[in-house]
């Protein structure tokens, strides 16, 4: 009885083991997101408007907990910010970017591969960087986990400062 049965057992292990090697989740490094922050009751998150942003100018914008980037930051770098300003009229003015992750400077595959290949578009290619702030400076802030959590998203030991960016390293500074 059990031997007819093996057949059919290793042809449904091949066939799950196939399935499961297909359905990775894609990339959402370099996917279009929208910029968000608190709401003004400190609850449900609200994009961030050119209205927000009226006063900034060459600098990068990082948000971090982005539903769109599967909760890690969305950024708009300095180099694109009046095209994000420019394009946030069509978005009933939600300021968009591109997901983003922490990484460590020096290393060249954690910023690639990004969807839909723009790491090979002239322009949209990422390097780990440093955007906003050094590390002492979050350090500064992080007074403790809950603090971290608040205003990066992440505990203490994990905040960094560096995450892969369009744009040279200098634009944001």
């Amino acid at each position: 009885m059990y031997s007819n049965a093996r057949p059919l057992i290793a042809l449904m292990l091949c066939l799950t083991l196939a399935i499961l090697a297909g359905c990775r989740n894609p990339t959402l490094l370099g996917h279009v997101c929208t910029l968000e922050k608190s709401g003004p009751d400190g609850g449900q998150a609200v994009p961030i408007t050119l209205d927000d942003i009226k006063d900034i100018s060459n600098q990068d914008l990082i948000s971090f907990g982005s539903l769109d980037c599967d909760a890690d930051a969305c950024i708009v770098d300095a180099s694109s910010l009046e095209a994000a300003r420019a394009d946030a009229v069509h978005h009933q003015g939600a300021i968009l970017g591109y997901c983003s992750r922490p990484c460590t400077v020096g290393t060249t595959s954690e910023c690639s591969p990004q969807a839909d290949d723009a790491q090979k578009v002239r322009g949209k290619a990422m390097t780990c960087r440093q955007l906003l702030l050094d590390q002492a400076t979050i350090q500064a802030l992080c007074t403790s986990d809950a603090e971290c959590e608040k205003y990066f998203g992440s505990t203490k030991d994990k905040v960094t400062p560096n995450f892969c960016a369009r744009g040279s390293a200098d634009a944001g500074t």
